[in-house]
Order: structure tokens, then C-alpha cells, then sequence
């Protein structure tokens, strides 16, 4: 291998890492706002358990559930149900849950 192939893979090798990093930095962006709609959710979701509770019924629907698994489910495979199991389970403590 001669000199200026290896400056071409550092040079390649660099621009790769800036792309990385780059690209890092929008998956942090995009993981505060899927963190900040997680929060929202959470909120709304204590707000109407808390008018179904107040008009006699339970605090969590699951057909509602169902219906919101079988929604990721569609969109994300069997991955998708684990999702939505977890961000159901995160919207049951309410707002004032450990952030």
C-alpha cells in the first residue's frame, strides 16, 4: 500500500467520523422530543384517568390498551407491543412520576 492510499482512509476515516458524530447529535435531538412527548403523554394520560375515575369508573381502559398495542403493533412488529407496554406502564404514574 503506498503513502497516499493511507492518507485517503484517514481522510476517508475522519469524514466518517464526522458524519457520526453529526448524526449522533440528531438522534440526541430526536430522543429529547421523543422524551418530551413521552412527559406530554404521561400528562394527558393522568388527566383522563382522572375523569374517568371522577365519573365512577376504573383508572386504566383496556380495551383502550388494546387498541393502542395492536396500533404499534402494526407500525413496529412484535417490537412495537414491547413499546407500547412500556410507554402504557410509564403512562400510569402520572405526571408527577420520577422524571
Amino acid at each position: 500500500m503506498s503513502g497516499d492510499d493511507e492518507g485517503t482512509g484517514v481522510e476517508h476515516d475522519l469524514r466518517a467520523q464526522k458524519e457520526i458524530i453529526v448524526r449522533r447529535g440528531t438522534i440526541d435531538l430526536l430522543d429529547d422530543e421523543i422524551l418530551a412527548l413521552i412527559r406530554r403523554r404521561r400528562e394527558v394520560s393522568a388527566e383522563i384517568q382522572a375523569i374517568r375515575i371522577s365519573a365512577g369508573g376504573s383508572r386504566i381502559a383496556t380495551r383502550r390498551e388494546h387498541v393502542v398495542v395492536s396500533r404499534y403493533t402494526a407500525a413496529l412488529g412484535s417490537r412495537g407491543a414491547e413499546l407500547a407496554a412500556v410507554i402504557l406502564r410509564i403512562s400510569r404514574q402520572g405526571p408527577g412520576a420520577v422524571r
